[in-house]
């Protein structure tokens, strides 16, 4: 089963692959094709672009997405990633009724923190239950969840 972390290795394939220099011009094509699919497939390669974008074009945003950009890009803990991901929406969604451009942003960032949380879950499913560190784990994972819910408009009323 693939996951986010998939995208980290095959980039690093891809430059380990180059830096060698012994496949052929074919292969690096499709290789790299295929890269861009998965990228695709878990709604990372839009998501990079308009991230950095809006950083660039909005100094009130910009650490905030530099922040999640290098969580990102870094592969590491999807759990500090939707950390990240969610102090970047709290910047971000009380102004997506005023601004398109910062709505379509927010949408990308919710289609993701879904793939964030759908590892999360999954790795929890497969951590030994009932362990102190495993409840703590869930207990987290539950307010990242909540929190994306809240920032989505779903309110206790």
């Amino acid at each position: 089963c693939a996951d986010p972390g998939d995208m980290v290795t095959c980039h690093k394939l891809i430059e380990k692959c180059r830096q060698e220099n012994r496949y052929s011009e074919a292969f690096m094509r499709e290789f790299e094709t295929f890269y861009v699919e998965l990228k695709e497939f878990f709604n990372a390669g839009g998501l990079d672009e308009k991230c950095n974008g809006i950083g660039n074009s909005d100094p009130s945003l910009r650490g905030a997405a530099e922040n999640f950009m290098s969580k990102k890009q870094s592969g590491g803990n999807a759990g500090d990633q939707l950390a990240a991901l969610a102090a970047l929406r709290e910047l971000v969604a009380p102004r997506v009724q005023s601004e398109q451009s910062l709505l379509l942003f927010d949408l990308e960032l919710e289609k993701y923190a879904f793939v964030l949380l759908s590892q999360l879950a999954g790795e929890l499913e497969h951590a030994q239950r009932g362990s102190g560190d495993w409840w703590g784990r869930l207990l987290n994972v539950l307010s990242l969840s909540l929190k994306q819910s809240e920032l989505s408009g779903i309110g206790v009323e």
